[in-house]
């Protein structure tokens, strides 16, 4: 894992988005997964900005949500997909068969789960896994557990994603979801690890001094041979040389 410290979350947005930019000038029909939250917004207002802008074609870019939560319906502003439409999609018009969005409500959540693994190994893998890191040290919603899932799976929410931001104005909270498994992740060409905010100083404190381990999943990030960690200085990497 490489550790690039930043001087602020605009700084961090850069950065991600130049590295978005040579895997898409390298592969133009990379397939890259996408998470949500406020950690990736300003990086995809600076794609947006980009793209708008003629600096950066994305028209064969293969694109795969992360991660969504189950029980809600489609179109619910909490939606994972609902967000990622809001602050990225709407800049742009994937081809069709082009952008793999999971179902919030779907008839069967094991079979979407198997639909989006299915699709996603037609497309060959991840070539850019974009990720966050959860305050518990989840990535998407691989929680913290005694074993971890490989591929695309029906996850149980902990109470920590359930409070999560996006979830706010849900009066019921769901208690499960959708979620790349960990192989999916660590099989990506390239991991880009986005952490920024005061907010996730004590998860970070702990992703750089863990041992690998199941209890924080982001940890196995350390076993990946190109992972890149872009972080600002509110989130404290300074005491990490």
């Amino acid at each position: 894992m490489i550790l690039e410290a930043l001087p602020s979350s605009s700084a961090v947005a850069q950065a991600a988005a130049d590295v978005f930019a040579q895997v898409v000038a390298a592969k133009p029909d990379a397939v890259v997964c996408l998470p949500t939250g406020a950690t990736p917004e300003p990086l995809y207002a600076e794609l947006v900005e980009r793209i708008r802008g003629g600096r950066l074609d994305v028209s064969r870019v293969r694109w795969i949500q992360l991660d969504e939560w189950l029980g809600l319906p489609a179109g619910h502003p909490a939606t994972c997909a609902t967000w990622l439409e809001h602050r990225f999609f709407h800049s742009l018009t994937p081809a069709a068969g082009r952008r793999l969005d999971i179902a919030s409500d779907p008839g069967c959540a094991q079979a979407e789960a198997l639909r989006l693994a299915s699709a996603l190994k037609a497309w060959g893998g991840l070539d850019l896994a974009i990720l966050g890191l959860g305050a518990n040290g989840h990535l998407g919603l691989n929680e913290p557990a005694a074993a971890l899932s490989r591929e695309v799976h029906v996850e149980i929410l902990s109470e920590s994603s359930r409070r999560h931001g996006m979830l706010a104005g849900v009066a019921t909270p769901p208690i499960s979801g959708i979620t790349l498994g960990m192989a999916d992740l660590l099989q990506a060409h390239l991991v880009l690890l986005l952490v920024t905010g005061e907010g996730k100083r004590t998860v970070l404190d702990r992703l750089l001094t863990s041992p690998v381990t199941t209890a924080l999943p982001a940890s196995l990030l350390h076993l990946h041979a190109n992972c890149r960690l872009l972080t600002d200085q509110a989130a404290g990497p300074a005491r990490h040389p």
